[in-house]
């Protein structure tokens, strides 16, 4: 005659061993009776060992076989009972499989249909929450057609309690709809339920008087099907013995009260019990109560106290106990868990303790997911993560997706690039005979998306037959081909087109195919044949193998595990959606989209010597000695939050009085609150010996969070305080303050890196303690440098030797280099190169100065490792620069006679030709125009601006005698119109050869002198400032006039300026004061300096003369003082001033390439003090990341530019006083 019997008692006891005690008994008294041990899966392996080995111990024998008793779960005994039954081998679908035809029946059904949810049902979640509900429905035994009894009776209930919601009746509609589409779809598939109704129907129809039945650490409320099985196995095995964490039985008409700290295991004892009582053929054995202690007397004080408050009572305060229960709290999570694991790593080293032997649990371990692995390793702690890990970020997953999207986004680069840098496809081509590897076709990506990124290289680009240029428009020569220029390039175009050829080849006619699809069968069936061809699967194998070799089992079973996913989504649509009409690839990709989002990877069992990470909620095995609960905060211990789901609390109540007693939903909501006492219980009691409870101050957003209550009310009943870390030691600590910072050498290392800086900050001597542990690490790591004199670090790069320094920036003098040509072109010997000679001149330019003024490590950045910003799509300054500069120079040249006098037409048919001679010097920038129309729109753009500045030249040139004589002069280099400026430095060794392009030198004739001035056109408005010029910010314009007065000594410069090149918009309130033209003119003066002649003046400005206010110049007439005035962004110079401001721009350049050569490359950005708008070095700079400069601690190096403008006029005047006042 079947037997059912209850082994209770607390958590405190040992449920195990009693249970093993009956086994043990029975399998002595029925040696051939088959025995099942059944436990939660999670658990199953572990306690297989566990149970094994105990039985083990029972017996005097030293070899122990056991074929009689297996541990198992439910599913597993599924599995071990019905393998050989056909109807269990019919296809399974897989929770992720149950999602997809979840989310196809809800496309199916129209918004009528889905009514209260048909705004809900695109949103992201809403599929896994129906498909949740619809479970819940399954696992609570209720059938489809169950609906309208569910419903009377629901309602009738609603009725009486006044509780009617029309929501409730169209959720409830709703839900019965999918769920009778879910059961029909679902076909002959197998899912849970179903697997344990052929359980169920095995149990009743076989043959089981012999069998045994053990049910240990379900502490959970069973599911309706679940307690079905059960039932089964009470009716129809010989016994069966239910282990339950409680304090006393329920039989009869009694029922736990809800308010009991074991009401959960209560309510399930009270339903076996009935069952059992109602069935007059199974006998019920008296309960039976373990009674061997397990966890320490502190733990069982812990105990007592949860006991006591879930009642809401005080209990008497502890007695006093060896102290087992430890608090603390941590500013952070992140100084929480190192805490930690700091005190595992102690407690293995000290209390023989094992790594196994701990287990570290929290509510939630989200909070902690990203600092877990990097914590434990710091720490040199082996850990295993128990949490469950999401499948949709792994690199097959982003290229299923992004198939789609490169197909419906016509090849954009960005989801191109994000499908081949998975790793997972490979050209299958030779490259210098050699296979491609995957390296080479990583470089090949990198190169070809900054290239793309640069060129907008995007759609149609990739599948047209023109081959990618790495350098467009440039024709490489046979002569070219044997250069090193040359032959870079070609290897670069190789490069390009290797991808742009897989993309063109492979890829596109494969989405071309795949658009075409008529059915989800076919579409699946391609996609997978490309993914085979492609050879991914032998790629993930490889993946698998090396991570194996690695020792990384965990991350080797990946890529098998989502293959395996991928494969049966596809099994799964095809068999339930495959040859649906009409089809389309969004919701195909829909489905494998909600597949990917559920899935989750099954974890390798913890059965070597790891500490196990894991969640308060999930069961455990008993075994653990040391147990750390983390993140004991108020908001999740005990959780107060309701879990959001398509029913509200209210909602789930009437739709359970609409059930059957044989029919019941799994706990939710308020009922999930209300256990959440026993769940913690359940945790707080796994250890056997010791528990540490902690919490952070701090949550993940940096906000203040309480300490739960728990680890208060416990600290108060034990007396005990709790200990508060501070999130940095103390350099003066004592040894116990300093005990919790010292693990591993890496996480010591690391704590005493902060240290080291508050001892630096304070001026605080490190205490003896600290010493010790300093002394122990260089003991320890003699490879790595010793710690004190370490940690002296400063954010200052070291500077270049000069002989290294001229390696990195000088070249051969020029001379040599001329020398050395003349003798090849003679067929003569080669002059030798003398050592000092061969890199002791600096080749430069002006901008190259600027940039080391403004930072010095800046410069080293940009032309010593030549690093530069990733170019993107885009029109530079440099090209529209380029641009302007060419319509200007050919209209110049075109005009340049007559310019004052050209009419309308002349002036719109000379602007035509000059944009279309400059469109030819750029045909790139008219070949993005044609593919893009942003690029259309900006060339549309600088062709406005350069056609109001035409018009602007001849309005200028109606008011000036200036005329211009040469446009686009070069300096410094070999096809220069101008000699290089060469300055010889103060070794007479080395020298400095600049380099530059003067825009436009104008002639000016005046009665008694003929000058010349510059003119250097700007997209922005630049003015001209005294200090940045003679700070080395600004060299550009008395550089220019060096380098002309340089190519002809006795040319008289009459000065230099900027010219804004822009189209301003004219606002009606500006055409009131002054005409458009005169607008135009006034938005565009000349920004610079110019020597104080009268004559020179009125003949650059001719309105000057006449009105005293200049139109191009930023200069007036003071009539009271009958002298000249410049305005701000302009100088009036003397002859004398100008030399001095030459002399000092001289000495600048000589001053820089010294600085350059010796090895200078300090972080210094210059920081104007005086000025009137603040600026400094570090703006728009592209380099502050690397730069690493903190606004707070790095100010003292801010070179600060303390000289004035007012300082400056004193000096300038200073040089045309007589002598006799200077001398006076």
């Amino acid at each position: 005659m079947p037997s059912l019997q209850f082994i209770l008692g607390s958590a405190a006891v040992d449920h195990q061993a009693a249970l093993l005690d009956h086994l043990a008994a029975q399998l002595a008294a029925h040696p051939t009776d088959r025995f099942f041990y059944l436990v939660p899966n999670h658990i199953k392996f572990s306690t297989e060992i566990d149970v094994l080995s105990q039985l083990k111990a029972r017996q005097a024998s030293p070899i122990y076989a056991q074929t009689q008793v297996q541990v198992l779960s439910f599913s597993r005994l599924a599995w071990f009972l019905l393998r050989d039954v056909p109807a269990f081998n019919a296809p399974r679908i897989s929770p992720t499989g149950l999602t997809m035809v979840v989310a196809a029946i809800v496309k199916q059904l129209t918004p009528a249909q889905l009514r209260l949810f048909a705004k809900e049902a695109h949103q992201p979640g809403f599929i896994q929450d129906l498909t949740k509900q619809v479970m819940e429905l399954r696992n609570a035994n209720i059938a489809p057609e169950d609906y309208d009894q569910i419903k009377q009776r629901s309602a009738a209930w609603a009725q009486a309690h006044g509780q009617t919601d029309a929501a409730f009746d169209d959720k409830l509609a709703v839900l019965f709809t999918v769920y009778q589409r879910f059961m029909a779809a679902l076909g002959d598939q197998l899912a849970t339920p179903d697997i344990y109704d052929l359980l169920i129907q095995a149990l009743r129809q076989g043959d089981f008087s012999t069998t045994h039945f053990y049910l240990d650490r379900y502490n959970a409320q069973f599911s309706a099907k679940e307690e079905q099985v059960v039932e089964a196995m009470i009716e129809n095995g010989a016994t069966t013995t239910v282990s339950l964490v409680l304090d006393r039985p329920y039989r009869g008409s009694q029922v736990p009260d809800p308010n009991q700290l074991f009401y959960q295991p209560g309510l399930m004892y009270h339903r076996l019990a009935r069952f059992a009582e109602q069935h007059g053929a199974i006998t019920f054995l008296p309960d039976e109560f373990a009674s061997r202690p397990r966890v320490a007397p502190a733990l069982q004080e812990v105990e007592r106290w949860l006991a006591a408050t879930s009642q809401f009572t005080t209990p008497a305060p502890a007695p006093t106990l060896p102290q087992a229960v430890h608090f603390m709290t941590a500013p952070t999570r992140l100084a929480e868990l190192n805490a930690v694991a700091a005190k595992i790593r102690q407690l293995v080293t000290h209390q023989h303790y094992r790594y196994r032997d701990f287990l570290v649990l929290t509510r939630r371990l989200d909070g902690y997911e990203t600092m877990l692995q990097p914590v434990f390793a710091a720490h040199e702690i082996p850990a295993f993560n128990d949490n469950d890990r999401p499948m949709k970020t792994h690199p097959l997953v982003t290229l299923v997706l992004g198939l789609f999207q490169v197909l419906w986004g016509h090849f954009q680069l960005t989801d191109l690039m994000q499908v081949l840098k998975t790793g997972l496809l490979l050209p299958a081509v030779e490259v210098a005979g050699q296979p491609l590897t995957a390296e080479q076709f990583k470089a090949d990506l990198y190169l070809t998306e900054n290239w793309a990124l640069k060129y907008g290289k995007s759609g149609a680009s990739w599948l047209s037959t023109k081959p990618f240029e790495y350098t467009p428009h440039l024709e490489i020569t046979p002569a070219m081909e044997q250069t090193a220029l040359g032959q870079a390039e070609l290897q670069k175009r190789a490069q390009l087109n290797r991808v742009k050829h897989y993309v063109k080849t492979e890829l596109a006619p494969f989405l071309a195919q795949w658009r075409q699809a008529k059915n989800g069968r076919q579409a699946a069936q391609l996609l997978f044949e490309f993914l085979h061809h492609q050879g991914v699967e032998k790629q993930l194998v490889a993946w698998e193998q090396a991570a194996v070799e690695a020792g990384e089992l965990a991350l080797g079973q990946e890529p098998q595990q989502v293959w395996q996913l991928f494969c049966q989504l596809l099994d799964e649509y095809v068999l339930a959606l495959g040859d649906q009409t009409p089809f389309n690839l969004t919701d195909f990709r829909d489905l494998l989209l909600v597949g990917f989002q559920t899935a989750t990877y099954s974890q390798i069992p913890s059965t070597i010597d790891q500490v196990l990470v894991s969640e308060s909620g999930i069961t455990q095995t008993e075994h653990r000695r040391v147990v750390f609960i983390i993140g004991a905060t108020d908001d999740v211990m005990p959780t107060v939050q309701l879990e959001p789901g398509l029913l509200t609390p209210a909602e789930r109540q009437r739709l359970a009085q609409g059930l059957r007693a044989d029919q019941y939903l799994p706990v939710a909501g308020l009922e999930k609150i209300a256990n959440e006492p026993f769940v913690n219980y359940l945790a707080m009691m796994t250890p056997q010996a010791e528990l540490y409870l902690s919490a952070p101050l701090q949550g993940g957003e940096e906000e203040q969070v309480g300490l739960s209550p728990y680890l208060t009310g416990l600290a108060a009943h034990f007396n005990q305080p709790i200990t508060a870390l501070p999130a940095t030691p103390v350099p003066q600590a004592d040894f116990a303050a300093v005990a919790p910072f010292v693990s591993a050498p890496a996480a010591t290392r690391s704590n005493f890196i902060r240290v080291r800086r508050l001892k630096q900050d304070n001026a605080q001597p490190l205490s003896s303690s600290w010493r010790l542990v300093v002394r122990l690490l260089n003991q320890l790591q003699p490879d790595r440098p010793p710690l004190l004199p370490a940690y002296h670090y400063q954010n200052e790069p070291q500077p270049l030797t000069p002989a290294l320094a001229e390696q990195l920036y000088g070249h051969l003098a020029p001379e040599l280099v001329a020398a050395r040509a003349a003798a090849q072109q003679a067929d003569a010997p080669l002059p030798a190169i003398p050592p000092e000679q061969a890199h002791s001149t600096l080749y430069t330019s002006v901008s190259q100065l600027q940039t080391f003024y403004q930072n010095p490590y800046e410069y080293f950045l940009k032309y010593g490792l030549r690093l530069k910003k990733r170019e993107e799509f885009e029109i530079s300054l440099a090209d529209s620069g380029t641009f302007y500069h060419n319509v200007m120079e050919h209209f110049i040249a075109a005009n340049q006679p007559h310019l004052a006098t050209l009419d309308e037409a002349a002036l719109a048919k000379q602007t035509v030709l000059a944009l279309a001679w400059a469109e030819s010097q750029q045909p790139l920038l008219v070949e993005l125009s044609d593919e893009q129309r942003r690029f259309a729109y900006q060339l549309n753009h600088l062709k406005q601006v350069a056609a109001a500045m035409t018009r602007l030249l001849v309005n200028q040139a109606q008011l000036s005698t200036a005329t211009p004589l040469h446009t686009e002069q070069t300096f410094g280099t070999t096809t220069a119109a101008l000699p290089p400026l060469v300055h010889r430095l103060a070794d007479q060794v080395h020298q400095v050869q600049v380099r530059g392009r003067i825009d436009r030198i104008d002639q000016i004739q005046t009665a008694q002198q003929t000058y010349q001035m510059v003119l250097d056109y700007k997209s922005g408005q630049r003015q001209f400032d005294l200090v940045r010029a003679l700070s080395g910010l600004d060299l550009q314009l008395l550089t220019y006039l060096a380098a002309l007065q340089n190519s002809a000594p006795t040319t008289k410069l009459a000065g230099a300026f900027y010219l804004h090149l822009g189209n301003e918009v004219l606002r009606a309130s500006d055409l009131k004061r002054r005409s458009a033209v005169a607008n135009t003119l006034q938005n565009h003066r000349y920004n610079g300096l110019i020597l104080n002649d009268p004559a020179l003046l009125t003949a650059v400005d001719t309105e000057l003369g006449q009105t005293g206010r200049g139109q191009l110049l930023k200069v007036s007439y003071t009539k009271s003082k009958q002298t000249y005035r410049a305005n701000q962004g302009s100088a009036l110079v003397t002859p004398a001033q100008l030399k001095w401001l030459l002399d000092q721009n001289t000495a600048l350049i000589t001053k820089a390439a010294t600085a350059i050569l010796t090895g200078v490359n300090t972080l210094a950005p210059y920081r104007l003090v005086e000025a009137t708008t603040a600026s400094n070095g570090l703006t728009n700079s592209d380099f502050l990341p690397i730069f690493a400069f903190d606004n707070v601690l790095d100010q003292d190096k801010f070179r600060d530019i303390t000289l004035s403008e007012a300082a400056v006029k004193q000096q300038l005047q200073a040089l045309d006083e007589p002598t006799e006042n200077k001398e006076g």
